[in-house]
């Protein structure tokens, strides 16, 4: 049971609520407090910052307002300095610089499509047209037919030599001799010229004939060599005949009937002269001749028809025999060569290159702009970042019509170092056109000046940067450089410092 309060108690309670302070006004009043107390106590902190803000806003005020005078001043050019360099002492070099390959000297693509057969027996590549008559008349049947790689005796990298057999085609061999006129026709017996000399040269160069047998002449010590040839390598050589002696036996046949012939008339002629003046018969040596039957000839006619028949028969003889067609044989023009690449495999269509030959060593090529090529020579002396190629210089400059335009190739040889690198390689290089003799002193192009009379003269600063002219002589020029030498001989120095440019 609740006890009730008396009303002094009440009257108590309310005067107590009435002297209570809330609590937000209590804490409010406490923070003003503290405020102020810190503000008494750091009031010079407060003066300082206030007037490093007002400064502050009053530098960035400032810097962006700005007199005419200040803008007139800031528009006009700064007073010129001085420029300078230092002279250097180095090797100077007049340079092309060139990017180039690694290549064969020479390169002999041998082909297939010599080996038409023509006079040797081999099926011509192309097409073929035959005849074949029919009950509705004849009807013509066309038959492709070509040249295949039929034996690749050789590798890529092996050395190539006179009578190599460097391809089969078609079952037939390709023989490699040294020589520089190409083959250009089947060589048959009896058939002279310089190609054949060469043929024989090369014979004798593998000993198999002797000097004084070059001839020029495919005569019938050659054609004995030639069939030996074929024979080493496992072929029959080609003949004219095709092994086909009929030609020969009617030649010497006719030639039996001749010899026949004369000897009738010469044994069973009566041969009488008549004398008309005198009625009398003597015997002349221009006489007719009675032959058995009734038939008269001259024992002159008889005579020659037995020379047109040997010589018809000798002729026969010189032309019949071992032969060598134009697609069994190729002249490269060195003694040695070497197999780069062999593009066909056996059993493909011998069409196009077969064999690809590099000959005479190894060199370096480089296409270059016609302009710059103009100061380009023979001879000139070339540096390459590899530096196992030594003693290299330009062997060669011959135009040649560039993808872009108009180009010049240039072929660079070294005496060692280039054939160790292989080929198709691209290397860069540097063609010296000129350079000092050893090192010398060199300045930048700017810091030379040319007076009206000629003499060039460079600024020299000395001490408290004292200017001085001093004439110099110039010599070469490169890379934005140029030699110069004191005419005194001693005014300038490496480490001199020139001007170059600004106030003067």
């Amino acid at each position: 049971m609740r006890k009730k309060r008396s009303k002094r108690e009440h009257i108590t309670d309310a005067g107590m609520r009435e002297d209570i302070v809330p609590m937000n006004e209590a804490v409010h009043t406490t923070r003003k407090n503290a405020i102020g107390r810190w503000l008494r106590a750091h009031w010079i902190i407060v003066v300082a910052a206030c007037s490093l803000l007002f400064s502050v806003f009053g530098f960035m005020l400032g810097s962006t307002i700005r007199s005419p005078q200040d803008v007139a001043a800031s528009q006009q050019e700064p007073e010129p300095s001085l420029i300078t360099a230092t002279v250097t002492q180095t090797e100077l070099v007049d340079g092309v610089d060139v990017h180039g390959t690694i290549q064969p000297e020479h390169i002999v693509e041998l082909t297939g499509q010599g080996q038409d057969g023509a006079g040797s027996g081999q099926t011509s590549s192309g097409n073929q047209t035959h005849d074949s008559a029919s009950s509705t008349g004849t009807s013509q049947e066309t038959i492709s037919s070509s040249l295949v790689v039929t034996s690749l005796p050789v590798a890529v990298g092996d050395s190539v030599g006179n009578g190599t057999v460097v391809a089969e085609i078609s079952g037939r061999p390709l023989f490699v001799f040294h020589g520089t006129i190409p083959a250009y026709r089947d060589i048959k017996p009896d058939d002279q010229g310089p190609d054949i000399a060469q043929l024989q040269r090369a014979l004798v160069d593998m000993g198999l004939l002797k000097e004084k047998q070059i001839t020029s002449v495919f005569d019938s010590a050659t054609r004995n060599v030639v069939d030996t040839l074929y024979a080493s390598h496992g072929y029959r050589a080609e003949r004219t005949d095709d092994g086909d002696d009929s030609a020969l036996r009617q030649a010497r046949a006719a030639v039996r009937a001749a010899r026949r012939q004369l000897q009738q008339a010469q044994t069973a002629a009566t041969c009488t002269n008549h004398d008309s003046s005198k009625g009398s018969e003597s015997e002349t040596d221009d006489t007719s001749c009675t032959i058995g039957d009734g038939g008269v000839i001259s024992v002159q006619d008889a005579t020659q028809d037995l020379v047109d028949a040997q010589d018809a028969l000798s002729l026969l003889e010189r032309r019949t025999g071992i032969m060598m067609p134009i697609g069994e044989i190729s002249f490269i023009p060195s003694s040695q060569a070497t197999v780069s690449e062999l593009p066909v495999p056996v059993g493909a269509n011998a069409s196009g290159t077969v064999v690809s030959l590099s000959t005479s060593g190894t060199v370096y090529r480089a296409s270059v702009d016609s302009a710059v090529a103009a100061t380009i020579k023979q001879g000139m002396t070339v540096t390459f970042d590899a530096s196992a190629m030594q003693n290299c210089s330009v062997s060669n400059i011959s135009d040649a019509r560039a993808a872009s335009g108009t180009s010049t190739m240039v072929t660079v040889s070294c005496d060692r170092g280039m054939d160790a690198i292989p080929s198709n390689t691209t290397v860069d290089a540097t063609i010296i056109r000129r350079a000092s003799n050893g090192k010398v002193l060199t300045v930048p192009l700017s810091a030379v000046s040319k007076a009206p009379d000629g003499t060039t003269t460079v600024i020299v600063r000395k001490k408290g940067d004292r200017l001085l002219r001093i004439p110099v002589t110039t010599g070469l020029n490169a890379n934005g450089r140029i030699e110069i030498a004191g005419t005194d001989g001693s005014s300038i120095r490496a480490g001199t410092t020139v001007v170059v440019g600004g106030k003067s």
